[in-house]
This record gives C-alpha cells, structure tokens and sequence, in this order.
C-alpha cells in the first residue's frame, strides 16, 4: 500500500516516518507487530529483490488458474495492462492427476520467481484450439507464453520446461 504522509500526518507519526519515502514492512498475521524499516538500496531492483524476499518467506503461494474458456481468459488477461503468463498443459490423460499437479507446482514455482505483477493461467492441451492458435502454441506441451493480451503482444518460451530457465525467461520478456 501507499500513503500520501503529508496529506495523512498522523498515520506518519505513527510509524515513524521521518523522511520520504520511506518504505515498511508489515509482516502478515498479528496486526499489532512493529513494522519493518526497509534499509536496502534505493533501485528498483533493489526494492523488488527485498519485497519477493519477504514475500517467499511469508509463504505466500500465487494463484495459478485454469482459464477453461473464452471468459475465464478475457476476465483474467483481458485488461489493456495486464501481462499474462499462459501455460498450456498436456491433456491430463498424458499425464495423469499427479502429473498435471506437477506441472502446475512447476509454474507457481515460476510465479514466486518473478518480478511482475503477472497473471497467471493455465488451459489444457485441446480444451481451447482457437486460444492455442493465436498464441501459436499447437504441439509440445507443456509450454507458456507471456502476453499483453489487451496490447496484441505475446512471446512463446520455447526451452525446456525447467522453473530456473522459465522465471529467468518471463523476467526478462515481461521487463522485471
């Protein structure tokens, strides 16, 4: 979150804040624990790398959906801004149960790695033909793609399915 400190003194006093901007954190759970001070570097990256270090540790796990039609897909990627990350599964009689769940673990793997915000999403190999068309995405599956749906762009991974190798890959296509 953010607050104006000028514009809301008290909340400031609070918390201390003497200088701007100032950055807290305020670890989940007990509401009434003293906020974090950030001392790290003042970069973007800086920032980012300390806030999905907290975030990891907190044990937060990402939403990683199943876009099982054309408007699961739009609610999710539709927005003008929004960047997407599309998995595409093997039909989970290729897999099975166990193997789907897999490969889902691998992509929240991925989400937890990034620098977005993303979306991300996943639809079954054949359930969504005209999807997997547009996206170029008809054969060797798993695969994924980041794409700014509403901007008409997207980017295919196409290395092997490999958590270190993706979330190095979506960091740098999605400009994290």
């Amino acid at each position: 979150g953010a607050v104006g400190a000028t514009q809301h003194q008290m909340v400031a006093q609070r918390y201390g804040v003497r200088g701007y901007p100032t950055i807290k954190y305020f670890p989940p759970g007990d509401k009434s624990a003293t906020p974090e001070d950030y001392t790290g570097g003042r970069t973007a990256a800086d920032i980012n790398t300390w806030a999905m270090q907290k975030l990891q540790a907190s044990g937060w796990e990402p939403d990683v959906e199943e876009w099982n039609g054309p408007e699961t897909f739009e609610a999710s990627c539709g927005k003008g801004g929004t960047i997407c990350v599309l998995a595409v599964l093997p039909d989970i009689r290729d897999t099975g149960k166990d193997g789907r769940e897999a490969i889902v673990k691998k992509v929240k793997e991925v989400a937890k790695k990034s620098q977005g915000p993303y979306v991300y999403g996943w639809v079954a190999a054949g359930a969504q033909p005209g999807l997997e068309q547009q996206f170029d995405m008809t054969a060797g599956f798993p695969a994924i793609a980041l794409l700014n749906h509403g901007k008409k762009v997207y980017s295919v991974f196409t290395g092997a399915f490999e958590v270190k190798k993706l979330a190095r890959w979506v960091n740098a296509r999605g400009g994290g």
